[in-house]
């Protein structure tokens, strides 16, 4: 039987035959093979888990959008409170259609992702939105 000289860092100089060295191998080889089949067992929770995963992917969306759009009408709020000022001038009709723009354009935003998502509103003030989102004739 031939021995080889093992040289590693934690068994420097030790003297390994080759018999010893398969079974090392082999040994090696059959823990990385069961780690992989645990990891892919704990990965595998069950048919309904890409359900589940596109679920709780929709439902982290909708918080967002909800949160968005709330954070925007805010600003817009706030936006509409700094121009009070301008209430009684001929500046008012400029700063009340370009509120009425940006909540549309926000409200449509919003809506349109909620429809790429396939979300429906639980936001009241959002379904009131679409409702006066569409433009009616001066008259």
């Amino acid at each position: 039987m031939e021995t080889t000289m093992f040289t590693g860092p934690e068994q420097e100089g030790v003297v390994l035959s080759e018999q010893t060295m398969g079974e090392e191998q082999q040994s090696v080889a059959e823990r990385s093979s069961t780690e992989h089949e645990n990891r892919h067992e704990t990965t595998q929770k069950g048919p309904d888990e890409p359900q589940l995963c596109r679920r709780r992917v929709q439902q982290l969306v909708a918080r967002y959008l909800d949160d968005s759009q709330r954070c925007g009408h805010h600003i817009l709020e706030l936006h509409e409170q700094a121009s009070q000022w301008a209430k009684s001038t001929r500046w008012a009709p400029l700063f009340k259609s370009q509120y009425d723009f940006l909540r549309r354009w926000l409200d449509g935003s919003v809506n349109g992702a909620r429809a790429l998502w396939q979300l429906e509103s639980e936001n009241p003030s959002t379904k009131e939105s679409e409702a006066n989102m569409t433009l009616k004739p001066s008259t």
